[in-house]
């Protein structure tokens, strides 16, 4: 024990005291809970489509607010536009081949 003019320090005796390791009990993540990766999960931006962090709140490329609704409608109307646009070539393709 270490003494210092007859007052005894916080770590007196902790050399000769006998410090058992206990088991360490910690519950570990489940493996199937982690990621294979380490990268964030990137989605493209409604606006410019160009990647960005699925929780962005703005794209830091073309600097506009991220609304992900705003991408399933603006996807909605873009494959009936481009339906309908088919939809006109092949009516347009049968009538000039039927008309021969």
């Amino acid at each position: 024990m270490v003494c210092f003019d007859g007052f005894e320090t916080y770590f007196s005796g902790m050399e000769t005291q006998d410090v058992k390791q206990e088991d360490d009990d910690r519950d570990l993540p489940d493996p199937s809970d982690m990621d294979d990766h380490d990268e964030p999960d990137l989605l493209p931006c409604p606006n410019c489509r160009k990647m960005i962090n699925e929780d962005a709140d703005w794209c830091h490329h073309c600097k506009q607010y991220v609304v992900h609704e705003t991408a399933a409608a603006r996807s909605k109307w873009r494959s009936i536009v481009v339906g309908a646009i088919l939809a006109t070539m092949v009516a347009g393709m049968l009538a000039w081949f039927f008309s021969r």
